[in-house]
């Protein structure tokens, strides 16, 4: 299944909590947040904070993605391809995304959008508009995982 099929397998009826990502890691085998099987870096830690908060042990990535849909959360990444990077992006492209963001933001209403990086910070917030709560954390590798 490719990358879009892998993001709408599992979004929820209800987005409670929109996770915002740049982009999926440059390479397949590092894994993708969605990938039931390939742990990423962002899939990783989340899966943490959750068994931590939520005081549940998850036997498999499937698992986990699976109760993270069902408790509402939802990640969107900025672009669809591979390792791209904002910084990158030409202004059409970034345009673009931020189209995408607040479309999906007016049609699922979120309570919280989080932004898991802070230099897609200020294209988080402004697609957000105070129409909605807003976050930006720092991705969650040592030692920002705490913040997260």
């Amino acid at each position: 299944m490719d990358i879009i099929g892998l993001r709408l397998r599992f979004k929820p009826g209800r987005v409670r909590v929109l996770l915002v990502g740049e982009a999926p890691p440059s390479s397949p085998t590092r894994g993708f947040f969605y990938d039931p099987i390939i742990e990423s870096t962002l899939s990783h830690a989340v899966k943490q904070v959750f068994e931590e908060v939520y005081g549940v042990r998850y036997r498999s990535k499937l698992e986990f993605l699976e109760d993270f849909r069902g408790r509402g959360f939802y990640l969107h990444d900025l672009f669809d391809e591979r390792g791209k990077k904002i910084c990158e992006a030409t202004r059409e492209e970034v345009d673009e995304a931020l189209r995408r963001l607040e479309k999906l933001i007016d049609e699922s209403k979120p309570e919280l959008v989080v932004a898991v990086l802070t230099r897609i910070g200020s294209i988080v917030r402004r697609a957000c508009g105070g129409k909605v709560r807003c976050e930006v954390l720092r991705f969650p590798i040592p030692p920002y995982r705490d913040d997260f």
